[in-house]
């Protein structure tokens, strides 16, 4: 197995697989198109690392990290996605327009309207003091992460973790952190791995590692 940096190619394999693994996902409703946005996002944006495990030069999983120096409440991976792919989730909308409310409600774009918009605009949004929260240059979190059902026992998960566990440490990162839901299977991996819970409540766990 292999663990490296995706392709165009290899990206339009993740969307098929993304929608095997989580296909009640908002992601997966607004369609293959806006999928693909995403993924090309992850490659493309330099806060973001992207790797695929590959068994026969086929994919069978991938996961998605993001470094931060500092973090706005109510802001982050979502809004970069929002800015990044608008005018497709807009086009999956206008064909299922059923999916508004949840994608409004998903996104908390009301709430966001104002910094959506300058940012669409090319405006650098100012923030109130009591809404940014510094950090200290080394927050590095994960935003997504799969392994196809079939491959679960090749430890796939532990290799693509463990690889970007490394790839945090290269970026000076100090701490990584990620949200499951309490449900979430996968929630023995963090265990495993030596991943404690940062805090939680009625559906979801926030787990931190520190690497540094």
């Amino acid at each position: 197995m292999d663990i490296v940096t995706p392709n165009s190619e290899d990206l339009k394999s993740l969307v098929k697989l993304r929608s095997v693994l989580f296909p009640a996902s908002f992601s997966t409703k607004l369609g293959p198109r806006y999928m693909l946005k995403v993924f090309e996002m992850y490659l493309k944006l330099d806060k973001f690392s992207i790797f695929v495990a590959k068994v026969n030069n086929e994919c069978i999983g991938y996961i998605v990290g993001q470094l931060s120096d500092s973090h706005i409440t109510g802001l982050g991976s979502a809004s970069t996605t929002i800015k990044y792919t608008f005018w497709d989730a807009i086009l999956s909308l206008l064909r299922k327009p059923w999916l508004i409310y949840g994608f409004v409600f998903k996104y908390k774009i009301l709430r966001k309207l104002k910094y959506i918009v300058l940012s669409l605009i090319g405006q650098k949004p100012k923030y109130n003091s009591s809404t940014e929260i510094k950090l200290n240059n080394g927050l590095f979190c994960l935003v997504d992460f799969g392994v196809h059902y079939e491959h679960r026992s090749t430890f796939a998960s532990i290799q693509l973790m463990k690889h970007i566990e490394e790839v945090a440490r290269k970026l000076n990162a100090i701490n990584m952190m990620s949200s499951i839901k309490k449900d979430n299977p996968i929630k023995v991996l963090y265990q495993y791995l030596n991943w404690n819970v940062y805090s939680e409540d009625e559906k979801s766990f926030t787990y931190e590692k520190k690497i540094k």
